[in-house]
């Protein structure tokens, strides 16, 4: 007993030292640092995130700053609202809540000093900041590229003939047409084509519909898409200009050693050696057109008052009033009104809540089922694997509206309920769809059902791949079931899924349809009435866009997508870039 208290007490000293010890590490890291890790420190003490995003670990201080910027925020807003009696809580709850908060913040404060602290110190060690190179490194590099673009052209024109200089002189105002002189016709076509296409595009509709973009100030939401199709094609022009005048000066040069390829070697260079330029074409196209273009139109529409209606002045009807740039107003009309913000913050905890276990249950659940089914003793494997590829197999939609189904007002559950005499009336049956807690429970185990057969197979596959001979040297040192799925089975299995459970967790933030399909959000909930009980942010913003009464609150969706997609940006980067898969990939080599 003596021991166990003198332990205790010891690794209790061991833990207040190690917390003064990062105070006590403060003043010489301060003294070490030049001017920026000064400041980043600085700036940490009183605005945690800063400093950190400051020395380089850019996703978690911006993360962190939202962070505990919330947190203050919240903490400031309930007391006006409890001291004013918008809102009454009683004690313990109000205990409960700031105690929540205060430790909250304390453990982004403590994680964001070690790591501005640890980042200060290395840097100074090193004499390299990541924040000069960032902000310096790609003016540097571009002034650098091209002063050496002119040295070369330089070089080039006096050493050159007369048909190089000329070709050079008219590389600046014709695109296309020396890679012809040199017989590179499919690059000299692609460029000239490019040029010409893009000149008549921005002459024509171009360059009005990017002023319109600037100004807006019509009653039409196609001048976003315009406009942004016209500033994709401003940058493309540019673009495709300073790579001509590379082509032009790389193909004079080669031209001076004497080395030319014919349009047989340039086609089979484009089959063979550069497949990739054109087998990306495609791709990067698609990209523009599908991710680039909506991600575009849906950060503009929150900064304009672009909606179907006016309330309380926040944001004007665009068949009545023009589109205008009004700044952060939408998003101050999502954290400054007390309806709005309750909604937010309610399914905004509801939706990590439901991508975690969303997440997590059909990763256990398959990782348990395919360890089952790994097991010697298990006879018929193939038919059980046949049965959860056919459960897989089957269109979720339908699974979904079976499942809903089953667990209505009327359905079988509630009348089985009813015939063992657990529910005296069916008009006193269980809504289970409309109840929080049911509604919530059943998703979560709903969503495992038809989850797990993926995971299943997944982790099938990967059991196989483990080496036995770790398995057989755990036996011989005696090491338990539970010793060896601790210390060989998950972490090897861990380690080759981490993608895909970053993908997965982010999926699920925006699982539209089995919340959609089971229970169309719930009822509603808070004053707004536009948020259910079950509803997600995503589900949420097609209520706002479309399901809102006709409301159709478009700038209020798209803060809303925009929160949604720094939450899944934010939350994918950090995880991987922590995990083992990112960090440690030599060790499970």
């Amino acid at each position: 007993m003596g021991k166990s208290l003198y332990k205790y007490s010891a690794q209790s000293a061991s833990r207040l030292e190690k917390w003064l010890l990062r105070f006590k590490a403060f003043p010489g890291a301060f003294k070490e640092a030049n001017l920026l890790g000064k400041i980043a420190l600085i700036l940490e003490l009183f605005l945690p995130g800063v400093g950190t995003a400051i020395m380089g670990a850019y996703e978690k201080g911006i993360v962190s700053l939202v962070a505990s910027g919330l947190v203050v925020f919240l903490a400031v807003y309930v007391g006006i609202q409890q001291g004013s009696g918008a809102v009454s809580l009683d004690w313990l709850t109000i205990v409960i809540f700031y105690l929540a908060l205060v430790i909250g913040f304390y453990f982004l404060y403590i994680s964001n000093y070690d790591a501005t602290l640890k980042e200060v110190r290395r840097y100074s060690r090193e004499k390299k900041y990541r924040f000069y190179s960032l902000c310096y490194g790609g003016i540097l590099a571009l002034k650098n590229k091209i002063q050496r673009y002119w040295v070369e052209f330089n070089d080039a024109y006096f050493k050159t003939n007369k048909k190089g200089r000329t070709m050079l002189i008219l590389g600046f105002f014709v695109m296309g047409v020396p890679q012809m002189f040199y017989q590179q016709f499919i690059k000299g076509i692609v460029y000239l084509a490019v040029e010409a296409g893009l000149i008549v595009y921005l002459s024509v509709s171009g360059i009005v519909d990017f002023i319109g973009l600037c100004q807006l100030g019509v009653n039409n939401n196609g001048v976003f898409v315009y406009g942004i199709l016209a500033a994709l094609g401003i940058i493309a022009l540019v673009g495709f200009y300073f790579s001509h005048l590379g082509s032009v000066l790389h193909w004079v040069k080669e031209d001076i050693k004497a080395r030319r390829e014919t349009f047989l070697d340039e086609c089979d260079s484009l089959i063979n050696e550069k497949f990739y330029v054109v087998g990306l074409i495609i791709p990067i196209l698609g990209a523009l057109i599908f991710t680039v273009v909506p991600i575009t139109y849906m950060i503009l529409t929150a900064f304009t008052n672009y909606s179907l209606r006016k309330v309380d002045g926040y944001f004007n009807s665009v068949e009545t009033h023009e589109i205008v740039w009004n700044g952060f107003t939408t998003f101050g009309r999502l954290f400054q009104r007390p309806d709005t913000l309750m909604d937010m913050l309610s399914v905004f905890g509801w939706t990590m809540l439901w991508a975690f276990f969303a997440t997590f249950t059909c990763y256990f659940g398959g990782m348990f089922l395919a360890m089952l089914l790994n097991k010697k003793a298990i006879m018929g494997k193939v038919v059980y694997r046949s049965l959860f590829v056919i459960a897989m197999a089957l269109p979720q939609f339908v699974s979904l509206l079976v499942v809903r189904t089953m667990f209505d007002d009327g359905g079988m559950v509630n009348t089985i309920l009813y015939q063992l005499g657990i529910i005296t009336d069916m008009r006193d049956s269980i809504d289970f769809w409309d109840d929080a807690f049911w509604g919530k429970f059943l998703i979560i185990m709903v969503n495992m059902w038809v989850g797990v057969p993926y995971y299943m197979l997944l982790m099938s596959g990967l059991l196989l791949n483990i080496p036995q001979d770790l398995y057989e040297a755990a036996d011989i040192e005696g090491a338990s079931r539970w010793v060896k799925f601790r210390s060989i089975t998950f972490p090897q299995v861990f380690y080759m899924t981490t993608p895909v459970l970053i993908t997965s967790f982010v999926s699920n933030i925006n699982n539209f349809n089995v919340i959609w399909f089971l229970t169309g959000g719930g009822s509603p909930i808070a004053i707004s009435g536009t948020a259910g009980s079950t509803d997600i942010l995503i589900t949420w913003l097609y209520k706002l866009t479309f399901q809102s009464g006709g409301q159709s609150d478009y700038n209020l969706a798209a803060a809303i997508g925009i929160i949604m997609f720094i939450l899944s940006a934010s939350i994918s980067l950090i995880v991987f870039t922590r995990s083992k898969a990112y960090n440690a990939e030599e060790e499970y080599r």
